[in-house]
């Protein structure tokens, strides 16, 4: 099935979402082929700071890590993983295939919001990979900040369960995707793509869905 993107009810603002589950991982931008201090967004004009934080939400094992990479690549974007900044209780409750708890999330996002704040006031392009799955995840995240888009990757849970156990080196038990489409709230103010796609189709809906 091609990747497409898709627009709800509410996506009438054209917000874009990044979400993603992944073991630690940076990756610095490569040049950017705008020019030193370009930006990747268009509407920026002269004078204005004009950079973007993406967020890539989705369910584990909907490929956050593998299209985050290849859109900050394109973008000439920084790319950062939800997962580097969970505590390692959230971590070791995971790998026991220990579903997490809005109170185990609640440090979690904290520190990813902090970061956000950082990067905006650094002035940095960033795309995130962070599951982000119920809408007061996202507030905590975006809310108030406009320099922050959000991208949806939407799946079948059958699909993305086979990924899951032909993946290796994560550790998110397949157990625990059950748990997190059980509380997953999908988002109205995001771009959506289709992960059926093969990676780079989904960065080029991705891309033309956020109009860059």
């Amino acid at each position: 099935r091609r990747a497409g993107v898709f627009f709800g009810a509410g996506l009438s603002k054209g917000l874009p979402v990044v979400y993603a589950t992944r073991c630690a991982l940076f990756l610095p931008a490569p040049e950017n082929p705008s020019g030193a201090g370009g930006s990747i967004w268009p509407d920026s004009t002269p004078g204005s700071r004009g950079k973007m934080i993406i967020i890539i939400m989705g369910v584990c094992g909907a490929g956050k890590t593998t299209v985050g990479t290849l859109l900050a690549r394109a973008l000439g974007a920084d790319y950062r993983e939800g997962d580097d900044f969970h505590p390692p209780a959230n971590i070791d409750k995971m790998k026991s295939g220990i579903p997490l708890d809005d109170e185990d999330r609640k440090p979690w996002l904290a520190s990813i919001a902090a970061a956000v704040d950082q990067w905006i006031g650094e002035g940095r392009d960033m795309v995130l990979a962070c599951s982000a799955l119920k809408q007061s995840y996202r507030d905590m995240l975006m809310a108030g900040k406009k320099d922050v888009r959000l991208v949806y990757l939407r799946g079948d849970e059958k699909l993305i369960r086979d990924r899951l156990y032909k993946r290796g080196g994560h550790f998110m038990p397949t157990a625990l995707l059950e748990s997190q489409f059980a509380v997953l709230e999908e988002p109205k103010d995001a771009v959506a793509v289709d992960v059926g796609g093969a990676p780079s189709s989904i960065v080029a809906a991705i891309r033309a869905g956020l109009g860059i």
